[in-house]
């Protein structure tokens, strides 16, 4: 019954994630509200559902929020490392229609990328040149770039280890 503004003890549990041990009481201070999760997506509305212990929107790249985060994860250093492309832009992106896919950020101009709010033809000429460059990532940057589940760094490293190419995985 943790709820926002609570004092808690923790300890340290595995390599760096934090463990509540308690919760430690605030005399005469108010609580929070309980926390309820919500119904539905508060970004798309679509139905939460809910796994396990795990609550999720299921619209996937259909949700505004889940689309955002797909490109920030693909463009991240830890994947394709597309210097210069952060959340703002992303958001611009997607909200201006121009990416409803990773793969529409390789059909992006210079002139789509003038039309964001703080773009000039350098800027725009960088943030082009950076999408241009991972056109040919190493295939395990690619695999972790795709936000497939369970595959995190190791195993796109496993992966691209065992098959070399995009085509033998696929086979």
């Amino acid at each position: 019954d943790l709820r926002a503004g609570d004092k808690v003890r923790i300890a340290r549990a595995g390599d760096v994630i934090p463990e509540v041990i308690e919760r430690l009481p605030q005399p005469g201070k108010k609580r929070g509200p309980e926390f309820v999760m919500p119904a539905n997506c508060p970004v798309c509305g679509t139905a939460v559902l809910k796994e396990g212990a795990y609550s999720f929107c299921p619209a996937g790249l259909a949700c505004r929020a889940q689309l955002i985060g797909h490109i920030l994860h693909y463009a991240s250093r830890y994947a394709l490392n597309i210097d210069g492309l952060g959340e703002k832009i992303a958001a611009q992106l997607v909200d201006r229609e121009k990416v409803k896919d990773v793969a529409d950020l390789y059909a992006l101009t210079v002139e789509d990328l003038l039309e964001l709010e703080g773009f000039a033809e350098k800027s725009a000429r960088k943030l082009h040149g950076a999408i241009r460059s991972s056109m040919a990532p190493r295939l395990d940057k690619f695999l972790l770039g795709l936000g497939i589940p369970q595959v995190g760094q190791h195993v796109a490293r496993v992966l691209a280890e065992k098959y070399r190419t995009l085509d033998r995985l696929e086979a």
